[in-house]
């Protein structure tokens, strides 16, 4: 593996609004990998695929198949047109999106037809990136603190602020990772209900009261005191912390200060737990913050206001990797995919051992 490899790297969120697309080169110099961000671009879907994604989990079994399908082709007519005009690539690697993640029941849903993406694009493409961690007894997630292992070196912390946010401690090569909380889709869904696709730099969250009892229950749920390796599926976010919050009797603004606030303190109560359980001072350490959530200024208010009070300070990179991280990260779990490199660390997901995840279709 000591030539260099471009690899286009593809994440669906849940935000449902699109796929995040990376194209990204590595290449190993003495046995250190090196990388390079070529280009990033966001396939936005059509608001016929938005809403069929955004309730996927509830169809049909044939229905799934016919999503799959739809979202597939999608992937392969946007890669196709993108390519173009830019750098070859020479591997595709697909997060796909999660329809259903449950590690407990020894499975994980994502669609997107590695077949259809290969064929449609005549690339190489690498998908289903989580179900041989989950057979070796892991969660399948977060997946993100390979990224942060390998490429954003130099933090003792890294948030991802997506639809749900995870956190990642690196310390002397131990890597540690779970799911925090819900964050984004929470937000997202309240913001829905004035019309809105987000609430922009959390203006309306400013301008809300915080509602003590709400903020209570939101964090008096059983999985904020689990022990890690852990991790969340949209499903459950759906109905222990959107629909309750979508009901609530407060004003929207009020609901969306609430559920910042939370975001927040529970990210707080982890760097804590994190802290005392690795037995280190959480004085002067940084926190790398990526993902959309970070474009939410009143959120890293809080965010910045809360870890400050442990001594964590603030870090934010680039805007590029800020918003593409995750579609980086799926490209250097390709690339390592096709070393036969470990891809997936046990240490973050709970399995029995590291693995080099996901399966290659040849055009």
């Amino acid at each position: 593996m000591n030539n260099k490899i471009n690899v286009l790297g593809l994440m669906s969120g849940s935000s449902c609004d699109g796929v995040d697309a990376a194209i990204c080169s590595f290449w190993m110099v003495e046995d250190r990998l090196n990388y390079e961000l070529v280009d990033q671009i966001s396939f936005r879907f059509s608001d016929e695929l938005k809403e069929g994604l955004k309730v996927a989990a509830s169809k049909s079994q044939l229905e799934l198949y016919s999503l799959d399908t739809q979202f597939s082709k999608f992937l392969s007519a946007s890669i196709s047109t993108y390519l173009t005009n830019t750098e070859k690539v020479d591997y595709i690697a697909s997060h796909g999106h999660t329809v259903l993640h449950a590690p407990a029941g020894g499975y994980t849903i994502q669609l997107g037809n590695g077949a259809l993406i290969s064929q449609g694009t005549g690339i190489p493409t690498i998908c289903d990136f989580r179900s041989q961690d989950i057979a070796c007894g892991g969660q399948g997630a977060p997946l993100a603190p390979l990224a942060d292992k390998y490429l954003f070196g130099g933090h003792d912390f890294y948030l991802n602020l997506g639809g749900i946010v995870n956190i990642s401690h690196v310390r002397d090569q131990h890597v540690l990772g779970y799911d925090i909380a819900p964050c984004n889709q929470m937000l997202n869904a309240l913001s829905n209900l004035e019309g809105l696709d987000y609430d922009d730099d959390g203006k309306m969250a400013s301008d809300g009261k915080l509602n003590e009892d709400l903020l209570r229950t939101l964090l008096d749920n059983n999985y904020l005191s689990k022990n890690y390796p852990k991790s969340l599926d949209n499903s459950w976010v759906r109905d222990n912390y959107t629909q309750p919050l979508l009901t609530y009797e407060d004003t929207i603004k009020n609901r969306l200060r609430t559920a910042v606030e939370f975001i927040a303190i529970a990210i707080k109560n982890d760097l804590t737990n994190i802290s005392l359980s690795e037995e280190f001072s959480l004085l002067d350490k940084t926190i790398f913050c990526t993902g959309g959530g970070v474009f939410n200024k009143f959120m890293m208010e809080r965010i910045s206001f809360h870890c400050g009070s442990q001594g964590v300070k603030v870090f934010l990179p680039e805007p590029n990797i800020i918003e593409y991280k995750e579609a980086i990260l799926m490209a250097l779990m390709g690339y390592l995919r096709v070393g036969n490199k470990p891809n997936c660390i046990a240490s973050v997901t709970g399995a029995s051992k590291d693995c080099s995840a996901g399966v290659i279709y040849h055009p």
